[in-house]
């Protein structure tokens, strides 16, 4: 089976593994439906991030391939998190027909706890990662500080997608490009091809999302 994963194929003149492949399939179908808020997000993220986190750890990539276990324990976290938003909801509206959570906006006071977290989570994850050897060097860019800062702002963008945060776009907006930098240098061409793409869809779901939040606080 393992075999069967790491087995590379050619496309557009590129090799890429058939793990590699489904993961970016699974990454562009997640991100679709997270811009969409769909409850449908979870379920994509669970399989995208196995996907993801073997192919981070076969490659190395060990900050990363935690990560994306992380957002495989932070799905099922977000489905409970949203039915329970989504029954409050209801019970607040019960002449309302509600499918979806209802969009948040993260309170002000919380910004200094993210950005904090996020700094603290670099610097312990970077120091960890030289540890473990992950200190590789390319073309002048260390990769072991690209894959500590995309992880750590990644915790929290998580964080903030289950409590279904506007905000947390913000996130996925700053990491994005770093990740296209880290896994096209890595020689991961189908994450970075991915990630491309969520550059794109992550300005777009700020926007959207942020619109529907202020339509939803107008309406009440």
């Amino acid at each position: 089976m393992f075999e069967l994963l790491n087995h590379q194929v050619i496309l557009w003149g590129i090799p890429m593994s058939i793990v590699d492949i489904i993961g970016s399939i699974m990454g562009i179908i997640y991100i679709v439906l997270e811009y969409k808020a769909s409850k449908w997000l979870w379920p994509a993220c669970v399989i995208m991030g196995i996907c993801i986190a073997y192919s981070c750890f076969t490659n190395k990539l060990y900050a990363n391939g935690a990560i994306n276990v992380y957002y495989v324990l932070m799905a099922f976290y977000g489905i409970y998190t949203w039915q329970r938003m989504r029954r409050l909801q209801k019970q607040g509206h019960p002449e309302a027909v509600v499918d979806e959570a209802p969009m948040q906006s993260m309170p002000r006071q919380y910004l200094p706890w993210v950005l904090i977290s996020v700094a603290l989570l670099t610097a312990v994850l970077f120091f960890i990662l030289k540890a473990l050897g992950e200190f590789t060097v390319v073309r002048g860019v260390n990769l072991a500080l690209l894959d500590a800062l995309t992880s750590s702002i990644s915790i929290m963008a998580m964080w903030m997608l289950a409590k279904k945060y506007y905000q947390q776009w913000i996130g996925w907006i700053i990491v994005d490009p770093i990740a296209v930098v880290l896994f096209f240098l890595s020689g991961n061409y189908p994450l970075a091809i991915m990630y491309a793409f969520y550059v794109i869809i992550s300005v777009m779901g700020y926007c959207r999302w942020k619109r529907e939040y202020h339509q939803t606080q107008t309406a009440q």
